[in-house]
């Protein structure tokens, strides 16, 4: 069920606004960087830069020589900082700041596979999203409401329509998007490529870990070992199209998915989304667990009591269908990597049966 946003969203850039930039070209990351080597390239800027030349503007404002800044961006032309105190940006020479001696501080610190992380190697590898977010830019929404600099937000995944942006959410707000350098995705991403691609950890099981139940309403986990793929299915009884849909999704289990252990399907309950239609339960896990037992399914579920600690794992119902009261199938690998979802369900399946019968790859150790 599609969870829809109408919000839209606009840095407090004032003054010349930067262009926002993608970091999604594979290229030879340099071992020390130089000016030119900072523009076009977020990934490489330093949060703060400390000025090395005072400068006076048109409105009577000096920054002095040390005066520590936050920057904005970087093109060839120089940078754009701001000022912490008053919020105002500043457009300054290459050489008005620290900003190339900052930048090989932060950049002498990383490993190779760090330097050569790019926004598009990250958009295809959830190994390397974060669960949390923190704002480096102040970020206002159409509907007033606004975001302070240093504000954790729940990172969803990447916006489908705008893929240097990514969705988030806050608060009592469902889902929110900004583009990716107004967050601190990079350093977090980093973070995760220091460690073995195995040893990182499945945001989506470690979301779900302690929240699942079974057709019984008993807490039961996820596998933590074993599973490579997981089937978020968001449906609920109340909606006709997901009660016609429950025994396909049954039938898939039972002549395909019993045999795969490595795939789990856990079913994302939106028993509490009834209101959509003018209903309401007085308990909305009992309804979800009578649907589970109706229709015999036999995997794990989030109830709707439980949805709330699992911000990341709703965030990935907004990818499903056109028309959000449809049923909705996601696939994804065990860290979250979107490998199927939109409002054909049948294909989804089709694929998931695809992945599963294909024989792994053999290595040959002759």
């Amino acid at each position: 069920m599609r969870h829809i946003s109408l919000v839209i969203v606009t840095a407090f850039l004032l003054g010349m606004s930067p262009i926002l930039l993608r970091a999604d070209s594979p290229t030879d990351s340099p071992s020390v960087l130089k000016f030119s080597d900072l523009a076009d390239h977020p990934e490489r800027w330093p949060d703060q830069v400390k000025m090395t030349n005072e400068l006076e503007f048109a409105d009577n404002t000096t920054l002095a020589v040390d005066q520590a800044m936050r920057l904005i961006s970087v093109d060839a032309n120089g940078a754009l900082v701001s000022a912490s105190t008053t919020g105002v940006n500043y457009n300054i020479g290459p050489d008005d700041s620290d900003v190339v001696a900052a930048a090989n501080a932060m950049w002498s610190k990383l490993g190779t596979e760090q330097r050569h992380l790019t926004l598009a190697v990250i958009q295809a590898d959830a190994s390397l999203w974060p669960l949390k977010l923190k704002t480096k830019a102040p970020i206002s929404f159409s509907n007033g409401r606004s975001l302070p600099v240093g504000s954790e937000v729940n990172f969803l995944h990447f916006h489908e329509d705008a893929p240097s942006s990514v969705e988030f959410s806050f608060g009592e707000v469902i889902l929110n998007w900004a583009p990716y350098d107004l967050t601190d995705l990079f350093p977090r991403a980093r973070e995760l490529a220091a460690l073995p691609r195995d040893s990182r950890r499945s945001r989506v099981l470690t979301q779900l870990k302690g929240n699942t139940v079974d057709s019984d309403g008993k807490l039961l986990d996820c596998p933590d070992k074993g599973v490579k793929y997981v089937v978020l299915y968001f449906s609920a009884s109340w909606w006709e199209p997901c009660r016609n849909f429950a025994p396909q999704v049954v039938a898939f289990q039972s002549e395909v998915g019993s045999k795969h252990p490595e795939l789990a399907i856990v079913m994302v309950s939106e028993e509490d989304r009834q209101e959509t239609t003018g209903g309401k339960s007085p308990d909305y896990d009992a309804d979800m667990l009578n649907f589970m037992k109706d229709y015999k399914m036999n995997w794990i579920a989030l109830p709707p009591s439980a949805k709330e600690k699992c911000p990341n794992i709703r965030g990935y119902g907004n990818l499903c269908a056109v028309d959000y009261n449809a049923t909705s199938l996601v696939l994804l690998d065990r860290f979250g990597t979107i490998l199927a979802a939109g409002p054909d369900n049948a294909e989804t399946i089709k694929k998931l049966t695809q992945i599963l019968e294909t024989p792994a790859p053999t290595t040959n150790r002759s």
